[in-house]
């Protein structure tokens, strides 16, 4: 089938339109803002930290969120589910865009928020540190503790043993 040729020009210029439009989307909300607040809380774990304020209101209305962790460590976070929490908190999971086995959970209420950002060999946490502020850290997980010897349980009688055998 053939399109008089005024048809194709509005074909075209229509794509092109589409392709650019795509390529200039605006770019996912901010999450993380600077503040002047110097202090150290960090532990053996802490790699280094630095203090944020968070838009936790962009949880409950976006997709896509923009992970400024540290100045050379950002990322856009991905929505894969959000739950409604009792008391009005929201639980926010996703993946790091192009990052297989990366994994965002973002838990707020209020203006408080708990985040673990884990990717495959970094591991990052943001945590509330009081009046308004939060922390965001990079955990070095060889510095935990080694894990405590396994428990023993012991074993519960069979459903043979409990009732008897026919």
């Amino acid at each position: 089938m053939k399109y008089p040729l005024a048809l194709r020009y509005l074909f075209m210029i229509a794509g092109t339109i589409f392709i650019l439009g795509s390529a200039y989307a605006e770019p996912p909300p901010t999450l993380f803002h600077a503040t002047d607040i110097v202090q150290d809380i960090s532990d053996t774990t802490t790699i280094r930290q630095r203090f944020v304020d968070v838009e936790t209101g962009l949880l409950s209305t976006n997709d896509q969120i923009f992970l400024n962790l540290f100045e050379d460590v950002s990322f856009v976070a991905t929505l894969a589910r959000l739950e409604k929490l009792s008391k009005g908190g929201i639980a926010w999971t996703g993946h790091i865009d192009s990052v297989q086995e990366s994994e965002v959970t973002l838990i707020s209420r209020g203006n408080q928020m708990a985040a673990n950002i884990v990717l495959p060999g970094a591991f990052y946490q943001v945590r509330y540190a009081g009046e308004g502020v939060h922390v965001i850290k990079e955990i070095d997980q060889s510095k935990f503790p080694p894990e405590a010897p396994p428990i023993p349980v012991e074993s519960s009688p069979s459903s043979e043993e409990w009732w008897g055998a026919d």
